[in-house]
């Protein structure tokens, strides 16, 4: 298997069990609003936002440098 493939799934696998051991509720205070929701909820949309923005800080980095 190539390293890559693998290095992803172990990473899966990693926030899989990071996943199920965080199912109790967070409450986040924003001004003046009150957001609940579970870690299990909680915890994958942090990790989909992060690498969304990860990813588009760096496309707009390379179009940056091109110029």
């Amino acid at each position: 298997m190539k390293p890559k493939i693998t290095a992803l799934i172990i990473l899966l696998a990693l926030l899989l069990v990071l996943i199920i051991q965080n199912a109790q509720d967070v409450i986040f205070r924003i001004l003046f609003w009150r957001i609940s929701m579970p870690q299990i909820i909680f915890v994958p949309l942090a990790v989909v936002l992060g690498f969304f923005l990860g990813y588009f800080v760096g496309r707009s980095d390379r179009k940056r440098k091109r110029v």
